[in-house]
């Protein structure tokens, strides 16, 4: 059965949905989503959720980066990334001004994680200062959630606009569905 919390935060959404959407379509650099892209889109996106909260965001924010702008970009989640990844930041310095990172943040991580984000954030920026961290707002975990989805959605978005990519066919995909149904 769904509760009224559900049935809330699904009208709360689709309000503040509605607000954001017509912020983030224009091409205006005190667009958040627009901001971003232009800082990132000449880069790999290297995106860090937390297995408590963004971690799924970070998932979609990755596949949004490759379908949509035809570039690639990468996710992982912390703790895990703490485990090995944190070290893989040591070598292959030259490839670091190629890369960006997102850190998808949410205002109810423990503080524990956001001491975690803080110190990786520290770690990691002795390597590479091309660091974002993205909080969007809303009135609960899932309002923010999809939010934060949404906003991913919009860089997405402007990132293929401005390498002059169409977002909405995905040839690569077509052509692998068409090559595997001939088989």
């Amino acid at each position: 059965m769904i509760g009224d919390s559900i049935f809330n935060d699904i009208s709360n959404t689709v309000k503040l949905l509605r607000v954001h959407r017509d912020k983030y379509a224009k091409e205006d650099a005190a667009n958040l989503t627009y901001a971003l892209a232009a800082s990132i889109y000449k880069t790999l996106p290297i995106i860090y959720g937390t297995s408590d909260s963004t971690a799924v965001a970070a998932l979609r924010w990755k596949g949004q980066f490759c379908e949509n702008a035809d570039m690639l970009a990468y996710h992982n989640e912390l703790p895990e990334m703490n485990h090995n990844e944190i070290a893989g930041w040591e070598n292959n310095a030259e490839l670091f001004d190629n890369m960006s990172v997102l850190w998808l943040t949410d205002s109810n991580d423990h503080d524990q994680v956001q001491l975690r984000q803080k110190i990786t954030k520290r770690i990691i920026g002795m390597k590479n200062n091309n660091q974002h961290v993205i909080a969007v707002a809303g009135s609960s975990v899932r309002v923010r959630l999809l939010h934060l989805i949404h906003f991913g959605d919009w860089v997405s978005y402007w990132c293929a606009i401005l390498h002059g990519t169409d977002p909405s066919p995905v040839i690569p995909i077509m052509q692998l569905k068409e090559e595997l149904s001939s088989k």
